[in-house]
């Protein structure tokens, strides 16, 4: 027993102190103005552009991406590439748009950190419905000025990346996040096959956030989503971390005296 209250206590200041490494920094942003308005009929192919006012003490990228009734709409939908804004204060342009007709009622704009680590939504209430007869109408100035800002951003990205070689420590990281799921489900179902009473109800804690996840997961592969990895992307790595700290601590705990 005593072995069982240890591991517990080991597993309950290491998920504590991770969680105090990954807070959140201090960000706040919100939508200046948007063009067209938010209840316009677009054409095909034709961006809702979202101007955002930020405030942030680190880089931040910026997404969005459109929703009905509380879903998202990912078929046919396009969205901008998120270019890292500095810290401080400043303005990020956003968009999304379909190739095919489609009805949005929510736009959501995500802030990330530079690393593509979501800190912060914010939703944006709207009634647009994009389809083939629109007649696309040229965008304003502001847009045109963003939209450069934007892809000098890209640009000095691109040109800044080194020639020769690769990043060891992001090839780590990709696969890392890349192979969670499948260790997470290996992980998963050798726990609950083989573990019984306390270890096994501790290791089913993990479905109760990848469970939805799958569910949305799977009908969204097989509509044929652009973005339909996102959440395993992002719910995987912690549960696959919980279980491996659950196994050593279940391994600690059954060793030999």
């Amino acid at each position: 027993m005593p072995r069982i209250l240890f591991a517990c206590l080991v597993l309950f200041l290491t998920m504590t102190a991770t969680n105090a490494v990954m807070a959140s920094p201090s960000v706040t942003f919100s939508d200046a103005r948007t063009w067209p308005f938010l209840d316009a009929t677009l054409a095909r192919d034709e961006p809702l552009w979202i101007e955002i006012d930020y405030r942030s003490d680190v880089p931040l990228r910026f997404q969005a991406r459109a929703y009905r009734e509380g879903v998202p709409v990912d078929v046919g939908q396009k969205m901008n590439a998120s270019a890292v804004h500095p810290a401080g204060n400043g303005s990020a342009l956003v968009w999304v748009a379909f190739y095919k007709p489609a009805v949005v009622d929510e736009i959501r704009v995500t802030a990330y950190d530079a690393g593509f680590v979501p800190i912060e939504t914010r939703s944006i209430r709207a009634r647009l419905r994009w389809t083939d007869g629109g007649r696309r109408q040229p965008a304003p100035g502001w847009v045109d000025a963003l939209r450069a800002e934007e892809n000098r951003r890209i640009e000095a990205a691109m040109s800044s990346e080194p020639d020769e070689g690769f990043d060891v420590a992001g090839l780590l990281i990709a696969l890392a996040i890349f192979g969670a799921f499948p260790g997470y489900l290996y992980l998963q179902v050798r726990s609950l096959s083989r573990w019984h009473g306390f270890w096994r109800l501790a290791a089913a804690l993990p479905l109760l956030g990848m469970g939805p996840v799958i569910f949305y997961t799977v009908p969204a592969f097989l509509a044929g989503a652009n973005l339909w990895p996102l959440g395993l992307i992002f719910a995987a790595p912690p549960a696959c971390l919980y279980l491996l700290m659950l196994f050593a601590c279940r391994s600690y705990v059954w060793r030999p005296a």
